[in-house]
């Protein structure tokens, strides 16, 4: 082998080589890195911004419980954090297309979902609550009367508690909204009796609106568990999604979080 064809041959192993290392690479995403860089992989996070405390806007910028558990989520995983923001009913759709990689969004567990979607274990155990103007509270002492009512009821359009007024709650007049402060405004307004949304969104109305007239009914209607979904076949992240959440319960931070988003609750 003449020197030319000897130099030509050594170039080729040495590119075929950075190539390979570089593949190896692309395949642990999930790695800590030991200092923050623009090139971090990124978690893509689905969200549907509408539900403070959970997941808003606030300033320009994403706020609330899974804004926090994400950016938490990121640096544990080494991985930059990259929100996209879609309607609360093409958040398990849009995740199927890959449009992002998980979802963030307050989502509860339902058999109906976990059809499609893998589930983390849950971070927090809630239900669906009523809010409700204070004039009204005593007409309300338990779930039978709220089941069993013939008023107004409204409840955020796709979600867990729209499912829950449509089923049982048979005689009464479905309002559907979009944002839960509009909900509450029109609750305020008498143009609704009774608000249906998950606990952490009617314990964050009560407080913000609380000047206002309304309050809490004090009980759950159901009990739910708020978790994150994946897509099934990404074993991967589901599991280190796990450790994550299970390290924050163990260090005491998830709880200090929620306690600081939802002082109501604890």
């Amino acid at each position: 082998m003449n020197r030319t064809a000897f130099k030509s041959l050594a170039t080729a192993f040495c590119v075929s080589l950075i190539c390979l290392c570089l593949g190896c690479a692309a395949q642990k995403p999930y790695q800590q890195p030991k200092n923050a860089s623009p090139a971090q992989p990124v978690l893509r996070v689905g969200v549907c911004a509408n539900s403070p405390p959970i997941i808003f806007k606030q300033a320009g910028d994403y706020a609330g419980v899974e804004a926090e558990l994400a950016r938490g989520l990121g640096d544990a995983l080494g991985m930059n954090i990259q929100f996209v923001d879609c309607p609360w009913n093409e958040l398990i759709p849009s995740l199927l297309d890959g449009k992002f990689d998980i979802i963030m969004s307050g989502m509860t567990i339902t058999e109906q979902r976990s059809v499609r979607t893998a589930f983390t274990s849950p971070y927090l155990t809630a239900g669906q609550m009523c809010l409700v103007r204070n004039e009204l509270r005593n007409s309300y002492p338990t779930t039978e009367a709220v089941r069993f009512t013939t008023k107004r009821v409204g409840t955020r359009k796709g979600t867990t508690g729209d499912f829950l007024v449509q089923q049982n709650l048979t005689l009464a007049k479905k309002e559907p909204f979009t944002n839960p402060a509009k909900a509450a405004q029109a609750l305020i307004d008498g143009k609704i009796d009774l608000f249906v949304d998950d606990a952490s969104i009617i314990w964050w109305l009560a407080a913000t609106f609380e000047s206002k007239g309304i309050t809490t009914l004090p009980f759950f209607l159901t009990r739910e568990e708020i978790a994150w979904g994946v897509r099934k076949d990404n074993t991967r992240l589901l599991a280190a999604a796990n450790r994550f959440i299970e390290s924050w319960k163990q260090n005491g931070r998830l709880r200090e979080l929620l306690r600081r988003w939802m002082p109501n609750a604890f």
